[in-house]
């Protein structure tokens, strides 16, 4: 957890609870990892980050337990053409099953998180699904582009999130 400390023993500047003293602000923020901003003022403030628009596909390494990270994508990405749910390399994947089975991804919507998985068998088929509304398709979902994902990794081996490119990059 890190903060910006405005005053007192130690001076100013980025700061971590773990250690209050230490100048933090030659830490990486990874461009692929989540990161959650908690503001304990009222009022909006708007956050940018200046760049390009990554070209080509992402890989990411999913842990078991939470995994976050940063929709690097500017927009169009679904959980359907995520590439977090494959069936033919399940390897690279997310787990899937049933609600209390699958591996989950959760997206924040404003007020809530919410949770999806990749339903296999029973009533309604296959297809990704919310916890909210478990025979509805939800593979139209959008990843929000410039929010965080998280993904909860319950079978106890890691993969690689391959994110495909969902775009076209012209000659």
């Amino acid at each position: 957890v890190y903060y910006y400390k405005t005053s007192g023993t130690g001076g100013t500047g980025w700061r971590s609870t773990s250690d209050l003293f230490t100048d933090q602000s030659k830490t990486i923020l990874r461009v692929t990892d989540g990161v959650i901003v908690r503001r304990k003022l009222s009022a909006a403030v708007i956050l940018s980050l200046p760049g390009t628009v990554k070209l080509g596909q992402t890989q990411r390494l999913a842990l078991p337990g939470l995994n976050f990270f940063s929709d690097i994508y500017p927009s169009g990405t679904t959980l359907s053409n995520s590439g977090l749910y494959d069936a033919a390399h399940p390897a690279n994947s997310l787990q899937g099953g049933g609600a209390s089975t699958a591996d989950q991804v959760l997206l924040y919507d404003g007020s809530r998180y919410l949770v999806y998985y990749y339903k296999i068998g029973g009533t309604g088929g296959d297809g990704w699904r919310s916890t909210d509304s478990p025979f509805t398709d939800q593979g139209s979902a959008p990843l929000p582009a410039g929010q965080s994902i998280i993904v909860r990794r319950f079978l106890n081996q890691s993969f690689v999130w391959i994110a495909p490119q969902p775009f076209v990059v012209a000659p």
